[in-house]
């Protein structure tokens, strides 16, 4: 008898029924992953994608066939980068602090507050607001998505936020309303920071109460409850723009890990016991970490 080991959602057709393994088995298991982490815009990416994961091993590429696919990718969106910005100064934020004529640009730039009162019981160690011009321009195809996809319908949103920072973080009057825009709480651990700075946040393979997802919160005592301490004296949170627009109430059950998307609404309100909700999108550009905070605790002095 044959053990087969690996992760099911992965595993090409054939292994699952028992038949021969070949390499194509991998290329199917390589195709599943394509599909997570490349930009689905491309159409290149998408024709890949859908021969990879074919269910006759026949139809699937060659190991060096894919790879210069992707290599192809790359290169196209590197040299979208390098021909000329993506979008208009005027079209950032206001308070954003870029100079004129800029092309592509990843920086974090220090915030001053006078004021920070929702870590409660920690010290605020620093906070950094994240000026990405390609994780904004993604983060703005999406506002028009959604708001082009509500327009279709009858929403109204209640603004639930809260002006949680004064001095340079201006929460909820920089919110756009139409699509149910609101900051929210991430918490991470350090070693993943310089990534979501510049790649934002990846929906990722492991799955939580509400399926794979970019989990946020509106209380951060919840997201600092959740962070896995590590030997660091400071830890990160991020204050993160989300693009709820409409919203599915679920509660966790036994199917709840089956969640892959909120279709056909936008976002997914997680109901916990605690009644600190979670918020799930299953889309990376529905979110944008604009504000990234390191804290302590008060007794690392």
């Amino acid at each position: 008898t044959l053990l087969l080991k690996g992760t099911r959602k992965y595993a090409a057709p054939e292994i699952k029924n028992g038949k021969k393994v070949t390499f194509k088995s991998d290329i199917y298991s390589a195709g599943i992953v394509l599909q997570e982490i490349m930009p689905s815009t491309s159409h290149l990416v998408q024709d890949l994608i859908s021969k990879c994961s074919s269910d006759n091993p026949n139809d699937r590429p060659t190991a060096s066939c894919a790879l210069s696919i992707v290599n192809r990718v790359i290169e196209q969106m590197n040299e979208l980068k390098i021909r000329s910005p993506l979008i208009n100064i005027s079209d950032y934020p206001s308070y954003w602090k870029i100079c004129k004529n800029r092309g592509y640009f990843n920086e974090r730039v220090p915030v001053t507050s006078t004021n920070i009162q929702f870590l409660g019981d920690y010290e605020v160690c620093k906070i950094e607001r994240i000026q990405n011009s390609d994780l904004w321009h993604q983060y703005s195809l999406q506002r028009s998505t959604i708001k082009a996809d509500l327009s279709k319908k009858s929403f109204s949103f209640k603004d639930e936020s809260k002006h949680f920072i004064e001095g340079d973080l201006f929460a909820l009057s920089h919110c756009d309303s139409t699509v149910n825009e609101q900051y929210l709480f991430h918490s991470t651990l350090p070693k993943n920071v310089d990534s979501i700075c510049q790649f934002g946040f990846w929906r990722g393979l492991k799955n939580g109460n509400f399926g794979s997802g970019i989990y946020f919160s509106k209380s951060s005592d919840y997201c600092i409850k959740l962070q896995r301490k590590t030997h660091e004296r400071e830890f990160p949170i991020f204050v993160s723009r989300v693009l709820l627009g409409s919203i599915v109430n679920r509660k966790i059950n036994s199917h709840s890990k089956q969640i892959i998307s909120a279709q056909p609404y936008h976002s997914v309100r997680g109901l916990i016991k605690d009644k600190s909700d979670n918020y799930v999108v299953y889309k990376e550009n529905q979110t944008y970490p604009e504000y990234l905070i390191w804290y302590k605790y008060r007794s690392h002095r």
